[in-house]
């Protein structure tokens, strides 16, 4: 993972993306990240999109507030009443570093 402190971040945006294509880069302010540059796919694309649009977050924001603590049905309950299996998925992240190594 490459970290930039923000003020001596002299390359351009496009050079960092392309960075950002073989591990993420971390911006930083004062020490503290700020913000992070990582590759994503279609899925991701669109979750980001449908979690970051304000009516989406208002439907939630509501929902909650509706929602009294101890009531509903819990997820593993649901998931278990329709055979929901978890999705495996591997990510770079996931594989240790000997396997990329090794796999080059």
């Amino acid at each position: 993972m490459m970290r930039v402190e923000m003020s001596k971040a002299t390359a351009s945006l496009s050079e960092y993306a392309r960075r950002a294509r073989r591990e993420p880069v971390i911006v930083m302010r004062g020490g503290k990240p700020l913000a992070a540059l990582m590759p994503i796919d279609g899925d991701d694309w669109e979750d980001l999109v449908v979690a970051s649009h304000p009516r989406f977050l208002a439907l939630i924001a509501r929902s909650r507030e509706r929602q009294k603590p101890g009531e509903g049905i819990p997820l593993d309950e649901i998931k278990r009443k329709y055979g929901i299996k978890p999705k495996i998925k591997i990510t770079r992240s996931s594989v240790p570093k000997a396997a990329h190594r090794a796999g080059r």
